[in-house]
């Protein structure tokens, strides 16, 4: 029996592209997805609560600060890294109103060099966390340096967030930012835009920003982008970045989950990948309720290790508008 479950074992471990990393000590997935992701230049960080290893929740803001920043280190140190190998994070937060508070906390993490970041306000995050962090970490320190456009890893420039009144005063900003990083608007690999109006195509509608702006856009450039695709996705060596494929608003949350995943499958396909060189999704809801029924469909497309992932119902319900939007990133 124990040569059997060993070659399942081992049999499972072939399949899977990127070895997960999970912690001994942090907070237990809610989910299919894996705490940590690692592929040959970098480490993908689920999105990371407020909750312990026993799921319990600190009180205040500067312990769930504390404790959200000390699940990514866990996750890293699993990974023989360290905060100072992060590139790039994305805070989500229920009330902005904390965020002097977090930030106290976060700078006591990132006392070097920090990470590019964009700040969300959101509706709901799983477990009533009101506090999460995603994290990319490059596996090479030597590899990562800090500019005033943001932070640059190897070839690859993860951009500070760019939050505007307006999408064409941060496109403004985005591309000033470019031309003094020396690259172009024809370098981005990938763009997330966050919209506090009614979100259209590709962006994702977001409760609120910091100092009331209305657009954020979270960018990643690089000095050897692959050709442009009209298919929304777009290659940077040996990754594949896909923006945010939004289902078409018909059918059961099942039925939607199904609907984005074939999408993008197909996508990643045509560039060459599959579904198991994800090491990373980006799962935005439009009703957090729904969040057990999108697992069971989203598991079945990931019988391994399933990628890291971070879920947030980012806006309030909006009837008739799409259940899920999915985006990923994919690594040869």
């Amino acid at each position: 029996m124990k040569r059997i479950a060993l070659g399942l074992f081992v049999a499972a471990t072939l399949l899977t592209a990127h070895p997960p990393v999970i912690p001994k000590q942090s907070a237990k997935p809610v989910g299919p997805y894996s705490p940590g992701m690692d592929t040959a230049d970098f480490l993908y960080i689920s999105g990371q609560g407020v909750r312990d290893a026993e799921g319990k929740m600190a009180d205040g803001t500067t312990d769930q600060a504390r404790r959200c920043l000390t699940n990514i280190k866990d996750i890293l140190e699993a990974a023989g890294l360290t905060m100072r190998h992060v590139v790039a994070v994305q805070l989500y937060l229920a009330d902005l109103a904390a965020l002097p508070e977090v930030e106290r906390v976060y700078s006591e993490f990132f006392s070097q060099e920090a990470p590019a970041r964009v700040i969300v306000g959101t509706v709901r995050m799983p477990t009533g966390t009101p506090i999460e962090m995603t994290a990319v970490a490059v596996k090479d320190i030597s590899k990562k340096r800090a500019s005033s456009e943001g932070v640059w890893a190897g070839s690859r420039l993860y951009l500070n967030g760019i939050a505007a009144p307006s999408l064409a005063k941060a496109r403004n900003t985005l591309n000033a930012s470019l031309r003094k990083a020396g690259l172009s608007d024809k370098s981005l690999v990938s763009v997330n835009t966050y919209t506090t109006g009614k979100a259209s195509g590709n962006e994702v509608s977001i409760r609120a920003l910091p100092d009331n702006a209305s657009v954020a856009l979270f960018a990643i450039a690089s000095k050897t982008p692959g050709k442009p695709a009209t298919d929304g996705c777009r290659e940077d060596n040996n990754t594949l970045y896909c923006e945010v494929c939004p289902a078409s608003a018909a059918g059961s949350i099942a039925d939607q989950t199904r609907e984005v995943f074939e999408s993008v499958k197909a996508r990643i396909e045509a560039h060459g990948f599959k579904l198991a060189d994800i090491p990373a999704t980006n799962v935005w809801l439009n009703d957090l309720e729904e969040f057990q029924a999108m697992n069971a469909v989203y598991a079945s497309y990931f019988p391994d290790a399933p990628p890291t992932r971070t879920t947030i119902q980012a806006a309030p319900t909006q009837p008739g508008a799409p259940g899920i939007r999915l985006s990923v990133v994919a690594v040869h």
